[in-house]
């Protein structure tokens, strides 16, 4: 996914989007006359508008606009996810981006008005709750929730974040991305069909499964981890261990390996 500032040439492929995103998801949460009344402010010329008063991103596919999301002053506007890409990760991804792009310019309190659909993204992504807002499109009400975030540097030394973090190919069906974090190893590790351990690893590993399943042979002994589960593998003589990935499966680990010498 490539995202770019918007261009005036996008204001009809952005109109586009956000309406469909209406009938589709929108639509389970207001009346036929909200949403008729919320897609006239969707309009070309509208888009157009919006573009001289706030900075506005688009995210692409393969040419294709999958995403928006806008800034104004330091308020977040206008996050959409085309319905036919929704669950995939897209939300996540424009959200950090917009949030990053504030960082640069100096804004470390960010404020938004969420509809009843996007109220558990924002919460989940680290938005809080402020008060109930009823906002008026076309002299329809719609009872909306402020929500806000700190997002400035010092609230981010507190957290670990991949996202910018590339993954590296280590061999055939094993993949990583690695952080120091409070002075200690952690590790993203994706492993997926094609994998082999030819060795009996004696080392400890403490972590757990966040997508996927895989098992883990001690020296006969077969485990099946799923997603969810804890990793304690103390190592040594008697743990010796090999990971097993069989034909169609695949997991994300996360390890954390002990202090850094």
């Amino acid at each position: 996914m490539t995202i770019r500032k918007a261009t005036i040439d996008d204001a009809k492929r952005i109109s586009y989007l956000i309406r469909k995103n209406a009938d589709h998801v929108l639509a389970k949460d207001y009346s036929e006359e909200q949403l008729i009344a919320w897609k006239r402010q969707q309009t070309i010329a509208s888009i157009r508008k919006r573009m001289s008063e706030r900075t506005i991103f688009c995210a692409f596919q393969s040419n294709k606009l999958v995403g928006t999301v806008g800034l104004e002053g330091n308020n977040l506007v206008g996050l959409y996810i085309s319905y036919l890409k929704r669950g995939q990760g897209l939300g996540y991804k424009l959200l950090t981006y917009i949030e990053n792009y504030a960082k640069k310019n100096n804004i470390n309190q960010l404020y938004l008005t969420s509809t009843p659909n996007g109220y558990g993204f924002y919460l989940k992504n680290g938005y809080e709750p402020l008060e109930k807002a009823t906002l008026y499109y076309n002299n329809v009400a719609f009872i909306e929730t402020k929500m806000t975030k700190n997002i400035s540097q010092y609230q981010e030394e507190y957290k670990l974040d991949f996202d910018d973090t590339p993954w590296v190919n280590i061999q055939l069906g094993m993949s990583k991305k690695k952080a120091i974090f409070n002075n200690t190893e952690v590790t993203l590790l994706k492993l997926e069909f094609g994998f082999v351990e030819n060795n009996w690893c004696d080392k400890p590993h403490y972590g757990f499964v966040l997508e996927g399943q895989f098992k883990i042979d001690f020296k006969g002994k077969v485990l099946t981890y799923k997603k969810g589960d804890r990793i304690n593998i103390q190592g040594g003589a008697e743990q010796l261990h090999k990971a097993i990935i069989e034909k169609g499966d695949y997991v994300e680990l996360i390890l954390i390996d002990g202090k850094i010498k």
